[in-house]
């Protein structure tokens, strides 16, 4: 009974070995020999049968892989050649594996509008394994390199763009610095001119005080001459009121001087003749005085 089920095991495992194959093939011959999209829908579709009879069967995993490629689904791709990886002990299977997955990231890549490095980078790294697993590959190793001449220049673009910022961000400095000056200056001009304005303020000030101070004097001048010419007048005056009491005076005192010479004129002329009437010495001198 035991060898009826060991013999009814294998002839199942053989079966349905033979049975993924036979579907395998069949979804190369519709992949290879596809007139339109829809022979390789149902390629694809010939593959996932075959891998649902042996999950294991890489063959199926890496045909499918490429058909999905071919139909752009990158992403999807490159999973089923990650286990095709992980799974495979034939390092020529391997090495093929890694460079479909690079081909898969280099069209991710080119479908990122070259703008996201990261699938290159990963492109590169899947080359260069697959170079690991057969070094005899020139289109791995074609690959590779153009994949590093692709980053190295992305590597120069970049530095010429930071450099490129780096200049316009000096630039700005330089204009900001330059319009910084210019505000300084003009601040500068700003308080120049205020202290002017207030000098001319002070001035003004200034101006004012002393017109009103030569107001001011002009009208002390006023006021002074005005009282000057009142003090002479009162002085005139006063001094014709005395000039004429000193002539009043003078007058006064000639006639009293008049009258005391009149007085001794007569005087005089009575001791003449009683001197007349004696003997006159001849030394005696008449005297004339003027007056």
């Amino acid at each position: 009974m035991n060898k009826y089920l060991i013999i009814l095991f294998l002839l199942h495992y053989v079966m349905s070995f033979s049975q993924e194959r036979r579907i395998t093939r069949e979804a190369n011959n519709y992949f290879i020999n596809q007139i339109d999209t829809s022979d390789l829908d149902i390629a694809i579709d010939k593959y996932n049968q075959a891998i649902n009879y042996n999950n294991e069967f890489n063959i199926a995993k890496f045909n499918l892989a490429n058909s999905l490629f071919s139909k752009e689904k990158n992403k999807e791709s490159i999973n089923l050649l990650e286990e095709v990886i992980s799974n495979e002990v034939n390092k020529k299977n391997i090495a093929n594996a890694y460079y479909n997955k690079g081909k898969n990231e280099i069209q991710l890549y080119e479908k990122s509008n070259k703008e996201n490095r990261e699938y290159l980078e990963d492109a590169a790294s899947s080359f260069k394994e697959s170079l690991k697993n057969n070094p005899y590959d020139d289109d791995a190793r074609f690959n590779l390199e153009k994949c590093l001449s692709m980053l190295k220049e992305l590597d120069e673009q970049e530095q010429n763009e930071e450099n490129q910022d780096s200049d316009e961000q000096n630039e700005e400095n330089q204009d900001s610095d330059e319009k910084n000056e210019e505000n300084q200056d003009s601040d500068e001009k700003n308080e120049e001119n205020k202290d002017s304005d207030e000098q001319n303020e002070e001035n003004k000030d200034s101006d004012k005080k002393n017109e009103e101070n030569q107001d001011s004097k002009d009208r002390s001048d006023q006021e002074q001459n005005e009282e000057n010419k009142n003090n002479s007048n009162s002085g005139q005056t006063d001094g014709e009121s005395k000039d004429s009491e000193n002539n009043q005076i003078q007058k006064s005192q000639m006639n009293k001087i008049l009258n005391a010479v009149e007085q001794k004129e007569k005087e005089v002329k009575g001791k003449v003749k009683n001197v007349n009437a004696v003997e006159i010495k001849s030394n005696i001198k008449k005297t004339d005085k003027d007056w």
